[in-house]
C-alpha cells in the first residue's frame, strides 16, 4: 500500500468549494477538486493515501500552523471515494512530536495509522471542525463577517480521515480541508467551537441506556450550527436548552442517525442565554455480551455535541465553571439513593473504572446534583479532600 503526503499549503482565506461528486463511488474530477484559498487568505490541509479493497482504517497527520496567529472564518471539507469522514482536532503540542503518547516513534507529519482512535495516539484539547457527510462542506461555517476562531501561532492540529473502501479495487483517497481566514485587522469578535464531550458513559451488556449531561451557559452566546457524534450503538441524540429553574426547555438539535449525522444550521442564529443550561442526551442499544463505555475506538461509545458559536467563552465550550473547573452534571436513570450510590462508588474503586460510571447510571435522577458534585471532586482531588461532598451525597434521597 503506497502513501503520498502533501503538507500544509500556506495561503491565507478561501474560495468557495466546487461541487463534490454526487455518487460516493465516483472519484473527484479535475473540475470538482477543492482548490486552496487565495494567497494570503488561508491554507489547505491535505492527506492522500491509497486504500486496498475492502479495507476500513483511520489515518492521521499532524500539521503546524504558521509563525503568526490564524483567524479562521470558515472551513470547507472535501474527500473522495474511499473516505468516510474527516475531522480536525487542536493539540497542546508546541511542535510536532517525534513520539506518540505511547512512546512510539512516528513521522507524524506524514500520514500514519490511528485506527485505535486519534486520542489513543495524540493529546487533543478541542475539535476544529470537519465533515462526517460525503458531499458536505462541514460544520464550521456561517459565522458573521469579522467573526473568527483564533488559532495561536504554531498551533499543532491533527487531521484524521476515516477510510472505508467498499469497492473491489484500490482507491486513492484525496482529503482536503480549507481553513479560510481573515486578517487580525478584519476580526471584530472571537468565535469558539463548542465541544461538549460526555465521557461518563455506560451501556450494560445486551441492554439499553441513556447518558445525560447538563452544562451551564455563563453568558449569552449565538450558535451558527450544531452536529452530534456517536458510534454504532447510538440510536438517538438530542440537545436541549433549559432555563435556570428548569421549568422550560427547548430542543435545539435532534437526530436518530449515528452515521452521517445532520448539520443543523440556525437562521437566525440560535441564542443561548446566560443562566440557562445545555443538556445532551444519547440513547444506546447494546447487542454485545459486554458493557460498553467511553472511548475513541469503534468498540467504544461517544456522546458529543459540536458547533461554532460566538462570542467565545472558554468555560461554556468545555462545560466548566468560572474557575475553569469541571461543571458537568450527570443525570442517572436508576433508583439508587445517595447512600446506596456512595456504597457503589466505594466498591468500584477508581473513578476511571467502568463499574464506577455504572454507579452513576444506577442513581435516581433527583440526586444528580449531589452525586455529580462528589464525582467532580473525585476527578480533580483525592478522596480525603471530598469529605463534604461525600457527606452530602450520603444524605441524598430520591423523590418524584
Amino acid at each position: 500500500m503506497k502513501s503520498s503526503i502533501i503538507a500544509v499549503i500556506p495561503l491565507f482565506l478561501g474560495a468557495c468549494a466546487p461541487a463534490s461528486p454526487k455518487d460516493p463511488n465516483e472519484s473527484m474530477t479535475d473540475a470538482s477538486v477543492l482548490a486552496p484559498p487565495p494567497q494570503g487568505r488561508g491554507m489547505q490541509l491535505r492527506m492522500m493515501k491509497s486504500i486496498a479493497p475492502g479495507l476500513e482504517s483511520y489515518g492521521c497527520q499532524l500539521f503546524q500552523m504558521p509563525d503568526e496567529d490564524v483567524f479562521i472564518h470558515e472551513q470547507t471539507v472535501q474527500f473522495s471515494a474511499g473516505g468516510h469522514h474527516v475531522l480536525l482536532y487542536v493539540t497542546p503540542y508546541a511542535m510536532i512530536p517525534e513520539r506518540d503518547e505511547n512512546g512510539e516513534l512516528v513521522d507524524a507529519a506524514k500520514v500514519h495509522d490511528c485506527s485505535e482512535g486519534v486520542t489513543a495516539r495524540w493529546k487533543v484539547t478541542s475539535v476544529l471542525g470537519g465533515s462526517e457527510i460525503f458531499d458536505h462542506p462541514g460544520m464550521f461555517r456561517g459565522l458573521p463577517e469579522g467573526v473568527a476562531v483564533r488559532l495561536p501561532q504554531k498551533t499543532v492540529v491533527v487531521m484524521s480521515v476515516h477510510y472505508l473502501n467498499a469497492s473491489s479495487h484500490e482507491v486513492d483517497v484525496d482529503a482536503r480541508v480549507n481553513l479560510s481566514a481573515i486578517t487580525r485587522e478584519e476580526m471584530t469578535m472571537e468565535a469558539g467551537l463548542l465541544y461538549l464531550d460526555n465521557r461518563f458513559l455506560h451501556v450494560p451488556p445486551r441492554g439499553k441506556a441513556s447518558s445525560r449531561m447538563r452544562c451551564p451557559i455563563p453568558e449569552n452566546v449565538f450558535v451558527a450550527n450544531l452536529q452530534s457524534h456517536l458510534h454504532a450503538r447510538g440510536v438517538f441524540f438530542s440537545a436541549t436548552a433549559r432555563d435556570e429553574k428548569l421549568h422550560q426547555s427547548t430542543v435545539v438539535y435532534e437526530t436518530k442517525k449515528w452515521l452521517e449525522p445532520p448539520v443543523t444550521t440556525y437562521e437566525p442564529y440560535l441564542e443561548l442565554r446566560a443562566g440557562q443550561f445545555l443538556e445532551t442526551r444519547c440513547d444506546y442499544e447494546n447487542n454485545e455480551a459486554r458493557a460498553i463505555g467511553y472511548g475513541p475506538k469503534s468498540t467504544d461509545e461517544m456522546c458529543q455535541l459540536i458547533g461554532p458559536y460566538f462570542p467565545r467563552n472558554a468555560d461554556f465550550e468545555s462545560c466548566a465553571d468560572a474557575s475553569g473547573n469541571d461543571a458537568a452534571l450527570w443525570i442517572g436513570q436508576g433508583s439508587a439513593d445517595g447512600a446506596a450510590t456512595l456504597d457503589c462508588f466505594d466498591c468500584a474503586g477508581s473513578v476511571e473504572n467502568l463499574d464506577y460510571v455504572a454507579c452513576m447510571y444506577d442513581a435516581c435522577p433527583s440526586i444528580a446534583e449531589r452525586a455529580s458534585a462528589f464525582v467532580r471532586c473525585r476527578l480533580s482531588k483525592d478522596l480525603g479532600s471530598c469529605q463534604g461532598e461525600k457527606l452530602a451525597l450520603s444524605k441524598a434521597v430520591c423523590h418524584d
